[in-house]
């Protein structure tokens, strides 16, 4: 198991920056941030818990019900889409991607093709493919913010993931970053069809289905 090497931060303030900018709340203090290793994310992640590893800091993962259901949503017609035509494998949050040595990622939901999957490990926490497609869900659970989303894309590209799409379940929005070139972000709003482009060819959504309410209208009360 590779280890992380021991970083000193003199104030909160350091720690919240070297984590991309997150809240305060995100942060674990124990163990003690800049020291966190991979076998930390394991020994937490055992008990069911799930966290993050970024220069040496453990971060929460949040997820509330409502992205989660937005996750849970684009996850199964993906998963859809990728066994009708055996592409590879489609996952979600709970399995952490380790893209480098001491950095491990856990995006809301994947692709992976075939042609990239190694061979897991039984019983092994972390999954050491490299995804093409990546999603992440804000909301006011999980709201990001520049620093983060700058630092995760960054992240995922020097992994190589192809693809990204931040999903804000607020505005209704989708931003679809070429993780290659990370500036090159084009917003998809309610009347826009988000495409799987090279990543999933083929695959396309209109992104009205993502955030519209499918509750059946209420029964009329009888007079």
């Amino acid at each position: 198991m590779t280890t992380t090497a021991v970083r000193e931060y003199e104030t909160l303030q350091d720690v919240i920056d070297a984590a991309g900018g997150v809240c305060a709340e995100r942060i674990l203090l124990t163990p003690k941030p800049g020291t966190a290793t991979e076998a930390d994310v394991i020994a937490f992640d055992r008990l069911g818990l799930s966290y993050e590893l970024v220069n040496g800091i453990l971060l929460k993962k949040p997820m509330g019900n409502a992205e989660d259901r937005v996750a849970v949503y684009l996850r199964s017609l993906i998963w859809v889409f990728v066994d009708k035509h055996n592409l590879g494998v489609v996952g979600g949050a709970m399995c952490p991607m380790r893209l480098a040595p001491g950095l491990v990622r856990m995006p809301d939901a994947y692709f992976i093709t075939w042609g990239l999957i190694q061979d897991e490990v039984e019983g092994d926490t972390f999954r050491y493919s490299t995804p093409e497609l990546i999603i992440e869900v804000l909301s006011p659970h999980n709201p990001g913010n520049d620093a983060d989303i700058i630092m995760k894309l960054g992240d995922y590209s020097r992994a190589g993931v192809k693809l990204a799409w931040y999903v804000d379940s607020v505005r209704k929005e989708v931003d679809v970053y070429d993780a290659a070139r990370l500036k090159s972000k084009k917003t998809l709003t309610m009347t826009d069809t988000l495409s799987g482009g090279k990543v999933l060819p083929g695959f396309e959504l209109p992104l009205k289905t993502i955030f519209e309410d499918r509750r059946p209208p209420k029964p009329k009360k009888k007079a």
